[in-house]
Parts: structure tokens; sequence; C-alpha cells
């Protein structure tokens, strides 16, 4: 019989060493659970998400002032799965949470139904500042996902965040090898369709960091992700423990044809991404996506604007870390950029359409922004790494950037137009934006073996597009491109500290 240990206590106490006039009180949360978890998501039917039958068309004139992880969202799920853990303190009090799962964790996701998204993004599109909001337009056949997330806001203090997971993990949406797409092995076997009649008006980011405004059309996706996250000043995590004891495994396969853009039939005139533009800020995106299956593992630890971030962050998987993709389905994307698309400024900053196969990642970040240290040390213990991934759908995209595409300056921001069949890559990165005073913390990590397969099956890869007077003022490894890969697999470290005030 499965345990659940369940104890809270709310401790109330003068804390005499942070001041004698500072009264703080301490919020801490443990649960144990004693056997295995299994989470199990199954849709058969059509699912369709029709705002145009009231007039509107979809989002109209959306707008996000500034916060933190904010969204206004119109999407059409088939199927979704997940187990998570989050512990998030944005009060005056200290806080600890702390989970133990002494058995395994199943997640299990299967759609067979036709998934569409009839709607758009229109009347002006805009995220002014703030972090991790996000205004977005988007269809799922299905999803299955895992995570653990742990955040300090507000100038408050998590003291301590652990969680831990004695046995195997397993994230399925379908085997991700051989494609059997069906109920017992899950997976997406349902079309997927993103209209976007009227496209985006005036997506606009001004600045701030992490925002994105997107419109996607997905097939299969399995995720497991750790994230730290410490925003505004004197906030921070005091302890932090991820320990996953045995092996990860993240599988997705699809079947389904993926379609985004083409109005309500898929097939008709491109979608306009009109006057996409992002004047500032780090790391925040403007996108069009079509995306047959994807499956990823990721750690990530987050420290925004003056946090104090975490004394030491540290992830420990016990076994291989397993992800494997499979796409049979036909992906198509049909966008226009147009009325010049511009990135003026900023450090990591993209705008871009894009149509993927397979897709499978690793990925490791530490990532600081604006002028904080960051943790002392973020270390990363893992064994053996394995990425696989194949794709047998045709990928297709119809797009053009129509009225020039500028860069104005900053480091690493893009525009581009790609359409790629297989992808599979592990990345280590440690980046520091807008590194002023204070430094990025010290990254390290201990791997086994890694091993990257990327493998395009036959299928044509076709971008069909045009770059009307693209432009780049000046700054540091900017781009603007238009590319068709076939495979790509990639192995990567990487140190970025980037240009303060930009």
């Amino acid at each position: 019989m499965t345990k659940i240990n369940l104890t809270k206590a709310a401790l109330l106490a003068a804390t005499a060493l942070l001041g004698a006039t500072s009264v703080h009180a301490q919020v801490a949360d443990n649960w144990d659970i004693g056997g295995d978890v299994g989470v199990t998501a199954t849709n058969g039917g059509d699912i369709s998400l029709d705002s145009t039958v009231e007039g509107t068309g979809g989002i109209q004139a959306a707008s996000i002032a500034d916060g933190y992880k904010n969204s206004i969202s119109n999407a059409a799920v088939g199927s979704s799965a997940s187990s998570s853990f989050t512990a998030f303190n944005n009060s005056a009090n200290a806080s600890s949470a702390v989970v133990a799962y002494e058995g395994g964790i199943t997640v299990l996701s299967y759609n067979e139904g036709v998934v569409s998204n009839l709607n758009d993004l229109a009347g002006s599109v805009n995220i002014d500042a703030g972090t991790g909001n996000s205004i977005s337009v988007a269809a799922v056949g299905s999803s299955a996902s895992g995570s653990a997330t742990m955040t300090a806001a507000g100038g408050t203090e998590l003291s301590e965040a652990s969680y831990t997971v004695s046995n195997d993990i397993v994230i399925q949406n379908g085997d991700g090898l051989a494609d059997p797409v069906d109920a017992t092995s899950g997976g997406n076997a349902g079309d997927v369709l993103v209209a976007l009649g009227a496209g985006m008006a005036a997506p606009t980011i001004a600045a701030g960091n992490s925002n994105s405004i997107s419109a996607a059309g997905v097939g299969s996706s399995a995720s497991f992700s750790l994230t730290n996250n410490t925003i505004d000043a004197d906030s921070t995590i005091t302890a932090q423990t991820l320990e996953l004891g045995g092996a990860v495994t993240v599988t997705s396969s699809n079947s389904g044809g993926v379609t985004v853009g083409g109005d309500v039939d898929g097939t008709t005139a491109n979608a306009l991404i009109d006057t996409a533009a992002i004047n500032g800020g780090n790391a925040n995106s403007v996108s069009t996506a079509g995306v047959g299956s994807s499956a990823s593992f990721s750690f990530a630890n987050n420290t925004y604007e003056g946090a104090s971030g975490s004394a030491a962050a540290a992830l420990s998987v016990g076994d291989v870390i397993t992800v494997g993709s499979f796409n049979s389905g036909a992906v198509t994307v049909q966008a226009d950029l147009g009325n010049e698309a511009n990135i003026d400024l900023g450090n990591g900053n993209s705008i871009s359409v894009a149509g993927v196969g397979s897709s499978g990642s690793v990925s490791f970040g530490n990532n600081i922004f604006g002028d904080t240290a960051g943790p002392e040390t973020v270390t990363v213990e893992v064994a053996d790494i394995s990425v696989a991934t194949i794709n047998a759908g045709e990928v297709i995209v119809k797009g053009s950037i129509l009225d020039s595409a500028t860069i104005g300056g900053g480091s690493n921001n893009s525009i581009s137009l790609a359409g790629v069949g297989a992808s599979a890559s592990t990345s280590f990165t440690s980046t520091s934006y807008d590194e002023a005073s204070a430094g990025a913390s010290a990254t390290s990590g201990i791997v086994g073996g890694i091993t990257l397969t990327a493998f395009n099956d036959g299928a044509a890869v076709t971008v069909t597009t045009g770059i009307n007077t693209p432009a780049i003022a000046g700054g540091y490894n900017n781009a603007i491109s238009a590319a068709a890969v076939g495979a790509s697999a990639s192995q990567s470290m990487t140190q970025n500290v980037l240009i303060p005030g930009q």
C-alpha cells in the first residue's frame, strides 16, 4: 500500500540572527511518498478551440506590463499528464519545502483525436517588462511532464528546498524510437492545427528577461525539468537539494500531422507576423513554431535582478539519463515576418519561424540576469547521457522576411527562419547577462559518457523563403539567417559573460 505521510509545521519565532527588531515566520512543509507514483491521461476525442464563432478571432490586444511568470494564453490540448513539485515564496516569511519519493515516478500520456486552435493574436500584442511572462496561442496533441520548481521572490528566503526520488523516473509519451503510438505506450496519433488566420499583430517585447510571445503547434511533447529561481533584491534559496537516485527516461512519439498557419483549412495563405520587435532585455523571444515530437531533460539555475541566489545549487542523478524522440507526421509552418522585424540591443533575444520534425535535448544552465552574483556554486553530477531522435515525416516551412530585418546591437541576438528534420543535443551553459560588477558564479560538472544520435529517415525538409534587406548595425555574435537541415547532433559547453546595460 502506498504510504503518504504529510507533516506540516508552522513555526513563528523572533529571528535574532536577522536583527534585534526583525520578526520572521518560518513555514516548513515536508512530504514523504512511500510507494511508486503513476499518472496517466488518455484522450480519444477531437478537441477544438474556436473563437472565430464569436467574431473575436482569438486574443485581442493582449498586454503584460510587468511582473513574474504572468501569462495570457489560448490553448487546445488533447491529452496532458504531469507530476510536479513547486515551492514558491513571495512573502515576508522564510519557508522550507521538502519532498521525498521513496519509490519511482511514471507519467504516461496518449492522444488520438484531432486538436485544433482556430485563433490568432490580433490588435497589437506586447510585454513591457518583467521576467518569464508569456502571451501565446498553442495546440498540443499529447503532453507528458515531470518537474520540480523552487522559487524565492520579493526579497524573501526559501531556507530549504529539497526534491529527492529514490527509484527510476519515466516520462513516456510514446517510446521515442519504434513509434508504437497507442494507449499503452502513449504518444500522439491525431492531427494538430494552429490556424493563425490573422497572424500576430505587432508582437513587441520592450524589456525584461525570458519573456515570450509565441504561436506553436506540437504533436507530442515529453519533458522532465528541474529549476531554481531567485528573483528581486535579497531573495535567496539558502539550501537546495535535487537528488535522483535512479535512471531518468523521457520519450516522445508523434504520427499526426502538425500545421501552423494556413487559416482554418491549414493550406491557404501564410500567416503574417507583423512588425515583430524586441527592444532590449535578455533571452526574450517572439516565435512561430511547428514541432512533430519533442523530448527533453533540463536543469536550470536562474538568478534575476539583484537576488542573492542560492548559497549552492546542486543536482545529482544516480543512473543514466535517456531521451528519445520519434516523428512520422508531416510538419508544416506557413508564416511571414512583415514590416521590419527588429531586435534593438539586448542579449540572447530571438525572433523566429521554425518547423522541426523530431527533437531531443539534455541541458544544464546557470543563468544570471542583472548585476547580481548568483549562487556561490552550481554543481552537476550525473551518469551517462543518451539522446536519440528519429524523423520520418516531411518538414515544410513557407515563410519570408518581407520588409527588412534589423539587429541594432547587443550580443547573441537572432532573427531566423528554419526547417529541421531531426535534432539531438546536450548543452552545459553558464551565462551572465548584463554583468556589471558581481560576476558569474562557478559552475562545475561530473558526467559519465555522452551519446547523441540524430537520424532523418529519408524525410524531405523544404524551406521556401526570402530575406529582404537584412542589416546588423553592430554588437557581437548576432545573426539573421534562413536554414534547412536534415539532421543535427551537437554537444556543447559554453560560458557567456555579456555586455552590461544593453
